[in-house]
């Protein structure tokens, strides 16, 4: 590479810099209402890169628009956050990055369940997270393969009539379901159709 060529790769990287400085969001480019939420970043603000000060100038934004309720859900997650060991950080981060890689529809599927898992009692929450953990990769694979044979009516009806039973009820017919097989389970189903079909005549 000769002189010139040399110069003017130096010349393009001054530049090139100088344009991503003044691109970068300055301290007072911020209004007073994100300069109180990231208080805590004034002094190291100027050596931050240019796309992190942009990130957390658009957190800020959202913060100073939700509820105080809202705000103290967002501190109680903070906290949790903060208190997770590194290895269980990267663990939630990448399972963040595999859901993002999912199509829409898997990730409609997905809050879904979290939503209906949200809605059980405490209990009933520990129950299932306790036998998840305890069972095998292959139990689990073959739980989730069982799950996707059910169709999407079927797990419908079934949902409506969990609804109306008694949380020892709920429990009962978790530990029958568990042992099912899947044609066990639709002729449940079917059963309990057939069952509320008869009620509503």
């Amino acid at each position: 590479m000769n002189r010139s060529s040399v110069l003017i790769t130096l010349l393009m990287l001054v530049f090139s810099n100088a344009t991503l400085a003044q691109e970068a969001l300055r301290w007072e480019q911020l209004s007073n209402e994100q300069q109180q939420v990231l208080a805590a970043m004034q002094d190291k603000w100027q050596t931050l890169p240019a796309a992190k000060r942009k990130k957390l100038q658009k957190g800020a934004e959202r913060w100073s628009k939700l509820s105080p309720e809202q705000r103290k859900k967002m501190r109680k997650k903070q906290q949790r956050w903060q208190s997770l060991a590194p290895d269980k950080r990267k663990q939630v981060r990448e399972r963040f990055e595999k859901y993002n890689q999912l199509s829409k529809e898997k990730q409609e599927g997905l809050k879904k369940r979290h939503q209906w898992f949200k809605q059980l009692d405490k209990d009933e929450r520990q129950s299932l997270r306790k036998k998840w953990q305890s069972m095998t990769p292959e139990k689990r694979q073959e739980f989730k393969k069982n799950m996707r044979q059910v169709s999407p009516q079927e797990k419908r009806i079934l949902q409506e009539k969990i609804k109306t039973m008694t949380p020892e009820q709920k429990r009962e017919l978790r530990k029958k379901w568990q042992n099912m097989s899947v044609q066990q389970r639709r002729a449940f189903i079917q059963n309990k159709r057939n069952s509320t079909d008869d009620e509503n005549q």
